[in-house]
């Protein structure tokens, strides 16, 4: 999970459950998915839940980089665990 602070407010995101594959990339698929959500116009918790779903799906591929990554993806599979 994350523990994630603005300054203002805080909160903590769990980690998204799914069969880990391989670890690498999943911290710069987070990373990649708080920016991207943060210049869409999302909130810091909004933003942070879309990071964990990259990083979620980027642990279940063997490359470094989900092939199927996209918000989409990202999307079905936070809905998932709802």
């Amino acid at each position: 999970g994350v523990y994630w602070s603005d300054g203002h407010q805080s909160g903590w995101q769990t980690a998204v459950p799914v069969p880990v594959v391989n670890a690498t990339g999943a911290g710069d698929a987070l990373m990649a998915g708080l920016v991207h959500a943060s210049l869409g116009g999302a909130g810091l918790a909004q933003a942070v839940r879309f990071a964990m779903g990259c990083a979620a799906l980027t642990l279940t591929a063997a490359q470094a980089n989900h092939p199927g990554l996209s918000v989409a993806v990202v999307g079905q599979l936070l809905d998932s665990v709802e």
